[in-house]
C-alpha cells in the first residue's frame, strides 16, 4: 500500500485549528463593520431625500406648482398691439390700427371631412381671396380632390406610371407635383372650391391648439354676419383685438423702417427656431426687415396669454389669464417732413441730369443730413433709377452700399491741415493746371486762381489739395 506523501501536512495543520477557529471569529467582525458603514451611507442617503423633500414642499412650492399648472394646462398666446414708429416730431411714420379678423379655433374631435365641408360652406357666405394662393397650393389641391374609377382620393396618382407605383412616397409625390398643371386643376376645382380650400389650408394649419387666422382685415359685413350667426360655423370667430401696420407717408423711408408678417404668414420659416426659443407662438406677427425686424422685441411687446377650456359641444373657450403689454414706441432723429423735401430734391435731379450727356452712369444718388455735434441723422435719402427708367426709393444705401471715396475727403484734409498747423486760414495756393512728377498735367473743374482753404472747400479746388501735400 502507498503511503500518503500529505499526511505529515494534514496533520500539522490540524494542530493549529484553533488558530482557524479564530481567523474565522475575525470575519464576524469584518461583516458587522460593513454593515455599520453601509448603515451609515443608508442614513446620509435618507437625510439628503428628507431634506430636498423639505426644500420643494417648503420652500420651492410655488415655483413647482407654477410649472406644473403650466405644463398641465393649455394656453394660447397673442400679440398685444405693437408700438408705432415715430419721428423726432411724434409724427407715426409706422403706425399700429386695430383691425378685425376672421379666426378658427378647432374644436375638438373633429374630422378633417368636418372641416372641409365647414371650409365650403364658410367661402360661399364670405369673401374670401385666392390671390395669395401658390403654385405649391394648387398642386395639393389637385392631390386634394382627384378620385380614381371608384370615387375614392389617389392623390394624383393617375399620373404615375405603372412601373412609378413601386417608388418611394417622396419620389412618387416629387413626380406628381411636377405633372400638375393649372389647367388639371381648373377642370377640378370652380372658383367657389379654390375659395374653399383657402380656407381649408387655413383651418388645417398647424399648431392645432392655436387660433388660426382665415380672413385678416375684415369687411364690417361679414363681421357682422359671422357674429350674428357663429352657431352656423362651429370654431369661427372674431378676433377684435387684432391689428395691422400702416406707413402713413408711403413710400417714404419704408426700405429703413422695414416690413412685419401678416397674421396668415406668422414666423417666416428661416427664423422660426430662433424666434420658438423665445417663446414665440409660430402664428406670431413678427418684423422680418429693417428697423420693424432690429427692434422686435421691444416693438412686439408681451403677448396676451388665455387658458383654453371646451364646452359640452366641444367649442374652445379662450378664458384671459394675463393682459400682457402694449409694444414700446420707437422714437427716430429723422425729420419725416425733411426726409420728404430731400426725397424730392433727389427725384427732381435723377429726372434731370441721370444718363445725360458727360453722366451716361449715372442713376443713383445718396443723402444724409446730420448733426455734426450730436451724430443724430435728420435725413437719409436715397434713391436709383432702374433700367426701365423708374426711379425707386433706396434710403438704406446710406449703409447698404459702398463707394470709392471722392471730394468727401476733402473736408476732413483741410481740417488736419488747420489742425497741424500745416496751412493757415488764409494761406493762400494758386489753382492752376499742374503736373505731379512725370504725369499728365492735372486740374480742378475750373482754374479758381489764388484760393484760401475756405475757398478750396467751397469750389471744391483739386489743386489746392494736392498743392499742399
Amino acid at each position: 500500500m502507498l503511503r500518503n506523501p500529505f499526511r505529515n501536512l494534514d496533520h500539522k495543520k490540524l494542530s493549529r485549528s484553533s488558530d482557524v477557529l479564530k481567523a474565522q471569529n475575525d470575519y464576524f467582525k469584518i461583516v458587522n463593520r460593513r454593515i455599520f458603514v453601509f448603515s451609515i451611507i443608508i442614513t446620509v442617503c435618507f437625510a439628503m431625500i428628507v431634506v430636498r423633500l423639505g426644500y420643494l414642499q417648503l420652500i420651492a412650492q410655488e415655483d413647482y406648482a407654477r410649472k406644473l399648472e403650466n405644463y398641465s394646462s393649455n394656453t394660447e398666446k397673442d400679440a398685444s398691439s405693437r408700438g408705432q414708429i415715430l419721428d423726432r416730431n411724434n409724427q407715426a411714420v409706422a403706425k399700429t390700427v386695430s383691425s378685425h379678423n376672421i379666426v378658427y379655433f378647432p374644436p375638438q374631435d373633429v374630422s378633417s371631412e368636418e372641416q372641409w365641408e365647414l371650409a365650403q360652406k364658410f367661402a360661399k357666405r364670405f369673401e374670401v381671396s385666392i390671390d395669395a394662393m401658390t403654385n405649391s397650393d394648387y398642386q395639393d389641391l389637385y392631390m386634394f380632390l382627384h378620385t380614381d374609377k371608384n370615387g375614392e382620393k389617389d392623390g394624383g396618382k393617375n399620373l404615375l406610371k405603372e412601373e412609378e407605383l413601386n417608388y418611394s412616397a417622396d419620389e412618387k409625390e416629387k413626380l406628381i407635383r411636377n405633372r400638375i398643371t393649372k389647367e388639371m386643376v381648373d377642370e377640378l376645382a370652380d372658383e367657389n372650391t379654390k375659395k374653399a380650400f383657402v380656407v381649408y389650408l387655413a383651418m388645417r394649419k398647424l399648431p392645432d391648439t392655436q387660433t388660426k387666422v382665415v380672413i385678416e382685415d375684415a369687411n364690417e359685413n361679414d363681421v357682422a354676419y359671422l357674429t350674428e350667426n357663429k352657431e352656423e360655423f362651429p370654431g369661427f370667430n372674431v378676433d377684435l383685438s387684432s391689428w395691422k401696420r400702416e406707413y402713413p407717408y408711403g413710400d417714404t423711408l419704408r426700405d429703413v423702417l422695414g416690413s412685419v408678417t401678416t397674421s396668415k404668414q406668422g414666423i417666416p420659416s428661416e427664423l422660426r427656431a430662433y424666434y420658438e426659443a423665445k417663446g414665440y407662438a409660430l402664428t406670431s406677427r413678427v418684423g422680418k426687415s429693417g428697423l420693424e425686424q432690429q427692434y422686435e422685441e421691444l416693438l412686439a411687446g408681451t403677448p396676451r396669454v388665455s387658458e383654453i377650456a371646451y364646452d359640452e359641444d366641444g367649442i374652445a373657450l379662450l378664458t384671459p389669464i394675463s393682459s400682457g403689454k402694449k409694444g414700446y414706441d420707437l422714437h427716430m432723429s429723422i425729420d419725416i417732413d425733411l426726409q420728404q423735401r430731400v426725397d424730392a430734391i433727389l427725384n427732381q435731379t435723377l429726372e434731370t441730369y441721370a444718363g445725360t450727356a458727360g453722366r451716361e452712369k449715372f442713376n443713383k444718388l445718396s443723402v444724409i443730413l446730420m448733426n455734426p455735434m450730436t451724430g443724430e441723422i435728420y435725413a437719409m435719402s436715397g434713391k436709383y433709377k432702374d433700367e426701365a427708367g423708374k426711379i425707386q426709393n433706396f434710403s438704406s444705401a446710406a449703409y447698404l452700399d459702398s463707394y470709392a471715396s471722392g471730394s468727401v475727403v476733402k473736408g476732413a484734409t483741410v481740417y488736419m491741415l488747420l489742425e497741424e498747423g500745416a496751412e493757415s486760414k488764409t494761406s493762400i495756393e494758386i489753382d492752376a493746371p499742374m503736373r505731379i512728377a512725370n504725369d499728365k498735367e492735372r486740374s480742378s473743374y475750373q482754374n479758381y486762381g489764388p484760393v484760401d482753404a475756405v475757398k478750396a472747400l467751397q469750389v471744391s479746388s483739386n489743386v489746392y489739395m494736392w498743392r499742399v501735400f
